[in-house]
């Protein structure tokens, strides 16, 4: 049911409810690294310090553009690293390429 439009709207409505905390588990982020086969990045002081502006910047080009958006591509820049995704929010951005 999760997978459907009324278990995403149940989830939603859960998550979003007053005094609700979402955790995500450190497994989560190693079952995503061992798919990928990727290595996990940690969100550092800097990283967090960049995404706020960041962040301003992509909603200039996309008013949807989220924080986790800002935080991939801060994340990807201080790692030098170069960010491959198709988001609207990405398009203009040097060091981001198109899938």
């Amino acid at each position: 049911m999760h997978d459907s439009p009324a278990g995403r709207r149940i989830s939603r409505s859960y998550l979003e409810s007053p005094g609700v905390q979402a955790l995500t588990v450190d497994l989560a982020l190693a079952e995503v690294s061992a798919k990928a086969l990727s290595e996990v990045l940690p969100i550092t002081r800097d990283i967090a310090e960049a995404t706020g502006p960041l962040q301003l910047h992509l909603r200039d080009r996309d008013l949807q553009a989220s924080l986790a958006d800002a935080v991939m591509l801060a994340a990807a820049r201080s790692a030098g690293a170069t960010l491959v995704s198709e988001d609207a929010c990405y398009r203009g951005e040097t060091d981001v390429v198109r899938s």
